[in-house]
């Protein structure tokens, strides 16, 4: 027998309960929890409850910021986000591996119950926004430093080293670009469980 059947029968048996993640995003404000019911996302806080229908949602979006995972649900009427960390008594606390199984059943239950949009990767607003931080940033540096080793215009030069410092930003954070995926086969890249499983195989 292969592995998928094995995982279908897991995220089938899992299904069949109320499974429950929790996570407190900021020392501020109260602890969220989510809660996976038979046709919904059930989310609840000291501030405010209510329920996210899977068929309402209309898009899922997965994202990685530092050693920071999170998953944004977008529906007809709420927007929710996800993470994989949570802050504790001072400090945050990894929950990689119970964020990860909630995803995993999150997304069984979306692969028959949901049309959503499943996309994984930075913003394209937040790569555009950081781009341009980093050619301001670059543009500046090289105006008052004009750095290029030969005798060029400091306008010039500033202008074709903050690309080049732009252009290598961009290279680095290539595998962050938005990109649709299948709920079936979540990145494993935006997955901290299995990205620290790969990291581990790759050092033996």
């Amino acid at each position: 027998m292969g592995i998928y059947p094995v995982l279908s029968c897991f995220y089938l048996y899992m299904s069949l309960f109320k499974m429950v993640y929790s996570y407190k995003n900021v020392p501020h404000k109260p602890e969220m929890s989510f809660t996976l019911t038979p046709l919904s996302v059930k989310v609840e806080s000291t501030d405010a409850a209510f329920s996210i229908p899977f068929a309402s949602i209309s898009r899922v979006k997965l994202g990685k910021t530092g050693g920071v995972y999170s998953c944004t649900l977008i529906s007809e009427q709420h927007n929710v986000v996800i993470r994989s960390t949570s802050y504790s008594e001072g400090t945050f606390v990894n929950q990689a591996r119970a964020y990860t199984t909630f995803l995993r059943v999150l997304h069984y239950h979306l692969r028959e119950k949901s049309k959503a949009e499943f996309v994984a990767g930075m913003g394209s607003r937040q790569m555009v926004s950081l781009a341009l931080v980093f050619l301001t940033s670059a543009l500046s540096i090289f105006f008052m430093l004009n750095l290029l080793p030969y005798r060029v215009e400091p306008v010039l030069a500033g202008i074709l080293g903050s690309l080049f410092i732009t252009g290598i930003f961009l290279w680095v954070n290539k595998y962050q670009f938005p990109k649709p995926y299948s709920p079936a086969s979540i990145p494993s890249n935006m997955l901290p469980e299995e990205e620290e499983v790969v990291l581990k195989e790759e050092l033996i």
